[in-house]
């Protein structure tokens, strides 16, 4: 199953062993998060990046003084 999140997060616990969380948007964000959990980041390997959106191509304006085509 593909995951939105390109960064995952693991902790060492000696209670409960390890543990992986993976909800990060930025490696900022995680390393943020890690430290206070004296956790690690690594790459989601379940991460697809998604296609960016695009706008819809428009016809350039042709530039002043260029002739325009002229319907019948």
């Amino acid at each position: 199953m593909a995951s939105r999140y390109p960064w995952c997060m693991g902790i060492q616990s000696s209670e409960q062993g390890q543990s992986i969380s993976c909800p990060f948007s930025t490696f900022e964000e995680c390393r943020a998060e890690a430290s206070l959990n004296r956790g690690w980041c690594f790459p989601n390997p379940r991460y697809v990046a998604q296609a960016p959106e695009t706008a819809p191509q428009s016809q350039p304006e042709p530039p002043p003084g260029a002739p325009t085509k002229r319907r019948r």
